[in-house]
């Protein structure tokens, strides 16, 4: 598994090519502060311009959450050779939120225009996933009476501090602190059965790793940039394309590892990093290599549709 110190999220309205630029200037106070590898979510409206300036300044995992319904987004990308973004296809339910803010963790989010997504009655449960992703945020949102609810949850229960106002909107400091995982994967908490009693991450500016408290030991791992390539595959990644993750994946070709399957692969755009190499559990496997024959299965796998994905893996347990 893999990434947190200072996370900030920064939710906007409306927001013009100044107020973008005000945007970037912001992340990047944040990220100069890092010394090693980030990972970035934008959600909403940003353009293909805008966040591939973002992955290419900060040299972080840029991971895109949008509805690309003419694919302008993933032409751009590969056209532009843009190796550190992850494209995800796909307008989210407030179930997915909930699910990427307990499988997943960012340094920092970058979210624009998406109240007007949802159905007001599921505002206030986006916003606690949210707030759920990260640790240090900034919110900006609209001064309209709809969102009143909004602002008052912010300030009430979330010590939102505000720190610029406006008569069109309102931006927020909330500081938050998250050191614990509920999932090991999209569709696997992290209690499940006597494997993992829970995941523990402990994040500086300099390093980040996580704890695995299993029933009879505790097992300390590295977290890599970039998100769970199962991640990718529920909410419908197209970018990096079906052949820049084959080549990716090739790669691996002869590498050890105990357990090589699709919750054990960290997507980081043009590149693939395998985890739990030596599961205890599975110290039989020791010697275990990955074979061009394991590497067309995952492939193969991922070019499922997503509903056919899901039971085939339940039904070979792979998840």
């Amino acid at each position: 598994m893999r990434r947190l110190y200072y996370t900030i999220l920064i939710l906007a309205s409306s927001i013009s090519a100044t107020d973008l630029s005000e945007i970037n200037s912001l992340a990047s106070l944040y990220l100069k502060k890092y010394h090693r590898p980030t990972t970035i979510l934008t959600f909403g409206a940003f353009d293909e311009q805008f966040t591939s300036h973002i992955a290419q300044q900060h040299q972080s995992v840029v991971v895109v959450l949008k509805k690309d319904s003419n694919q302008k987004t993933k032409t751009y990308y590969k056209k532009n050779c843009i190796e550190n973004i992850i494209l995800l296809d796909k307008q989210p339910t407030t179930n997915d939120l909930k699910i990427l803010s307990e499988s997943e963790h960012f340094d920092l989010v970058l979210i624009k225009n998406i109240f007007s997504m949802f159905p007001q009655s599921d505002w206030l449960n986006i916003t606690h996933s949210i707030l759920a992703m990260v640790n240090d945020i900034i919110i900006s949102i609209r001064n309209s009476e709809e969102l009143t609810s909004i602002h008052t949850e912010l300030k009430e229960n979330h010590q939102a501090e505000a720190i610029k106002t406006t008569s069109a909107e309102t931006t927020y400091y909330i500081k938050k602190e998250k050191k614990l995982l509920n999932r090991s994967h999209w569709v696997r908490l992290a209690h499940t059965g006597d494997r993992v009693k829970k995941y523990t991450i402990h994040s500086t500016h300099t390093q980040k790793y996580i704890v695995k408290h299993y029933t009879q030991c505790e097992c300390k791992t590295s977290w890599h940039a970039g998100i769970n390539l199962f991640t990718f595959k529920a909410l419908n990644g197209i970018y990096p394309t079906p052949l820049m993750l084959h080549i990716a994946l090739q790669k691996h070709i002869g590498m050890k590892h105990t357990d090589y399957k699709i919750p054990n692969l960290i997507l980081q755009g043009a590149k693939i990093i395998p985890i739990d190499h030596d599961d205890y559990r599975l110290s039989h496997h020791q010697n275990r290599r990955v074979t061009p024959q394991i590497i067309e299965k995952v492939f193969n796998q991922l070019q499922l549709p997503i509903d056919t994905f899901m039971n085939n893996l339940i039904k070979m347990r792979l998840i």
